[in-house]
């Protein structure tokens, strides 16, 4: 098992198979090993195939990790307990971080940005897929999308000082 990242050298032999996620790294491979390199599309649709989301009247489903109070850990001024826009969108913002909402496609993606695992709100909300953008490519957040705006649909899991209150389903 071998994780390299960005100018990393790896040789694979036999049957061995390689993850390519970065293409300033050098790999040398024997003939019966594989890369794969992922290459994930800028196209909302493909990416909602891909992933297996609905699209339904041109809305998706998405997730975000927030404070108690609904607003995101990043600036702590964005309320998504309604509609929340994005102050700084530039629909041709090429990096990952920055001008828009950052919205996971999963409740687990969501989780992975959160900044207080003791105290937080996990949500569903529904981004118009005209106003979302993906990160094409080898994205270092392949589980996060930009969006310039989204609408708060339900709570999908609160934990305060560390124990559950409100789990889905349950």
């Amino acid at each position: 098992h071998v994780i390299a990242w960005e100018s990393s050298h790896v040789i694979a032999w036999d049957f061995s198979a390689i993850h390519q996620l970065s293409s300033d790294c050098k790999i040398k491979k024997g003939s019966k090993a594989v890369i794969i390199k992922p290459n994930y599309p800028s196209n909302i649709r493909d990416l909602a195939r891909i992933k297996g989301l609905k699209i339904i009247k041109n809305r998706i489903n998405l997730y975000k990790i927030l404070r108690l109070n609904g607003t995101d850990f990043h600036s702590g001024k964005i309320d998504y307990l309604k509609e929340a826009i994005a102050p700084d969108w530039d629909e041709n913002f090429k990096k990952e971080c920055g001008h828009g909402l950052h919205l996971a496609d999963s409740p687990s993606g969501a989780k992975y940005f959160c900044g207080d695992k003791e105290n937080y709100l996990l949500i569903e909300v529904s981004a118009d897929i005209n106003d979302c953008r993906p990160f094409p490519g080898v994205p270092q957040y392949p589980m996060k999308l930009r969006a310039k705006a989204c609408r708060f649909e339900k709570i999908i899991e609160k934990v305060e000082k560390g124990k559950i209150i409100i789990e889905e389903g349950k």
